[in-house]
């Protein structure tokens, strides 16, 4: 059997909070046909399966509010807070509000020092998040603090198994060009980490799945930019801080092809979405009736 991770000591949790919050308020509006709408799809799909009708709900995001009216949607009579890694766009912001109910709230925080007093929300909902939190361990036992005893936490981030032709094909320009090899991408969870984690924060029932999307693109350029415009960066703390040199598009792009690409000139682009739910302990356990099959 493996040896248990040191999951305090992973590197993707060392990333740089100013540069994660700079891209994602960089980040354009999610379109239905987004592959970020189609997580957010998959999410509520996974929220409508457990059989309760929650009071307060909390949704940890990357901008505040990009999440609630879908959430106001499933659950209409719930008070829903939305709080955000990186103030949104102005056409991002919530401008819509149900008559009968007060705005809703949407705010920009840190998720590792949420500013919610204990025990106060029935659902929490972390919608690709929590590959951007500087500490995602603290993010979670954080969320366990916050949920009532016995509510539920659902989540969706990226999985260790994304961009990983991206990766291979820097790692050997680099090499190359350099000499050496930086990290240029998140480093993300694998899905049994995943699991791990919300058992080391402290939560019940955890379950993790994924789902493996494999993209179809013209070019690298073009890979790069559908990226900056979902609010990606490399916000590692080991990033490069020099430029990397007028050639080194070319050079990126050549080498996927090399690699990667597909018969017809396009370029594969693989990413791995997990999704993760799991409950706070209760003084009465929560058994799996609870979940509609």
């Amino acid at each position: 059997m493996d040896q248990a991770i040191p999951l305090e000591l992973r590197p993707y949790a060392r990333l740089d909070p100013r540069r994660v919050r700079r891209g994602l308020s960089r980040a354009a509006p999610v379109k239905p046909d987004d592959l970020l709408a189609a997580i957010d799809r998959q999410l509520l799909e996974r929220i409508g399966e457990i059989r309760f009708t929650p009071e307060t709900i909390l949704e940890l995001g990357r901008t505040p509010g990009a999440f609630i009216r879908a959430l106001q949607k499933e659950h209409p009579k719930a008070r829903v807070i939305s709080l955000g890694i990186a103030p949104p766009r102005e056409s991002l912001k919530p401008t819509f509000r149900l008559p009968w109910k007060p705005h809703p709230l949407a705010i920009t925080g840190d998720p590792i020092r949420l500013p919610f007093p204990s025990d106060h929300f029935d659902l929490v909902v972390s919608n690709m998040m929590l590959h951007w939190s500087s500490d995602p361990l603290a993010t979670l036992r954080e969320t366990r603090r916050v949920l009532k005893p016995g509510a539920p936490l659902l989540l969706a981030t990226m999985g260790q198994g994304s961009l990983t032709e991206l990766q291979q094909a820097l790692a050997i320009v680099d090499q190359a060009r350099f000499g050496r090899v930086w990290i240029r991408v998140p480093e993300f969870p694998a899905l049994q980490e995943l699991g791990d984690l919300m058992a080391s924060a402290g939560f019940t029932l955890a379950v993790a799945d994924r789902e493996v999307l494999r993209l179809q693109l013209p070019d690298v350029h073009t890979l790069l930019a559908e990226l900056r415009r979902m609010g990606a960066t490399n916000a590692h703390h080991q990033r490069p801080s020099a430029l990397m040199g007028k050639g080194y598009p070319h050079a990126l792009n050549t080498c996927y092809r090399t690699h990667h690409g597909a018969e017809d000139g396009s370029i594969p682009a693989t990413l791995e979405i997990l999704f993760g739910h799991a409950w706070k302990k209760s003084a009465s356990p929560r058994t799996e009736d609870s979940i509609r099959r």
